[in-house]
């Protein structure tokens, strides 16, 4: 008999926080200062990208 196959990958993302963080890593810094805006995170103007990311991450949407 063949081993079972699977119908999906461990890997792949199931959504919740691991999707949304691959999502906002896709983005240019432009796209993150416009979502920190948004979330009106103060000093946005100023962060660097990985900075923006812990940010955007740890705010609640």
């Amino acid at each position: 008999m063949a081993p079972a196959q699977r119908t999906h990958s461990s890997k792949a993302p199931q959504g919740g926080r691991g999707a949304q963080s691959l999502c906002l890593k896709e983005l240019t810094i432009r796209e993150l200062k416009q979502r920190a805006r948004r979330a009106k995170i103060r000093g946005y103007g100023s962060m660097r990208k990985v900075e923006l990311l812990q940010h955007l991450l740890a705010s609640p949407e």
